[in-house]
């Protein structure tokens, strides 16, 4: 791609005559990512006017190859003698790593080797990324025999575009904070729903386990649960409340002082009547 002037923009695609032309399906140019042209075929040549303007803009070309590898080129507009450019090879990997299909989240460089034709290659640099957004497709059957309710099927399928939660209700028996950390959030669980996992933090969950001071336990549980809720692990939307009630004329019930289901005691109640 070559910048003959300040307004005019001449974009060039691959040579067609090139051993290594596999026929892109798009080729498009961009200024300051604004689409200003889409190239379908050969020979990919196009000549576009961009908005006049006096400050530092660039323009950008991108290829798409029929089996989605895409290929891309920038060149600064109105660039003051001083802006330099420098090419620079890289390439960003994304990796989902699963160990009995739970996501596994507390990995670092050193536990990944990237290869290319054989030869390591180094990694220069890494990062943990979530909230990824996701592309989801939806099949619907639409032969003769979904006419009668083509139209539902469709209806349920933007409904559930429209999910973007799924609540779980889930209640534990005794009021202490071991039950719902190793439960709902330890990487070994049955029921860690959502597959979190940090080894680290799973670390607090034993030491406050330990805690013989109840005011010291509480605030380390509160720590713990400040940094699972910034991690998004499975945030409690609501908590519920419940009481045990009975009447006057029965007398002697003990309950526990951590819980209102178990642990019920009947050997001493009796009526007062």
């Amino acid at each position: 791609m070559a910048v003959p002037t300040v307004n005019d923009v001449a974009l060039t695609g691959p040579d067609a005559g090139n051993p290594w032309f596999r026929g892109p399906n798009q080729f498009g140019g961009y200024q300051l990512d604004a689409r200003v042209a889409t190239l379908y075929q050969a020979p990919y040549e196009q000549t576009v006017t961009i908005k006049d303007s006096k400050s530092l803009s660039y323009v950008r070309v991108v290829g798409t190859l029929d089996d989605g590898t895409v290929s891309e080129d920038l060149r600064y507009v109105n660039a003051p003698e001083f802006v330099s450019e420098v090419t620079v090879d890289a390439v960003e990997l994304f990796t989902t790593v699963t160990d009995k299909g739970k996501p596994v989240n507390h990995l670092q460089a050193s536990n990944f080797k990237v290869f290319e034709d054989g030869v390591i290659q180094k990694i220069q640099g890494f990062e943990y990324v979530k909230n990824l957004p996701i592309s989801v497709g939806l099949v619907i059957d639409t032969s003769a025999s979904m006419l009668d309710s083509l139209h539902d099927a469709e209806q349920a399928a933007l409904n559930f575009l429209d999910y973007t939660i799924g609540m779980n209700v889930q209640g534990v028996g005794v009021d202490d904070p071991d039950v719902v950390l190793f439960e709902t959030y330890s990487c070994g669980s049955e029921r860690n729903y959502t597959g979190y996992c940090n080894a680290d933090l799973e670390k607090l969950f034993h030491k406050q386990s330990m805690m013989t001071d109840v005011e010291q336990r509480r605030q380390l549980v509160w720590q713990i649960d400040k940094a699972l809720q910034e991690d998004g692990a499975r945030p409690v939307v609501y908590h519920s409340q419940a009481g045990t009630c009975w009447q006057p004329a029965v007398q002697g019930i003990k309950l526990a002082v951590n819980t209102i289901y178990n642990h019920w005691r009947f050997e001493d109640v009796w009526l007062n009547r």
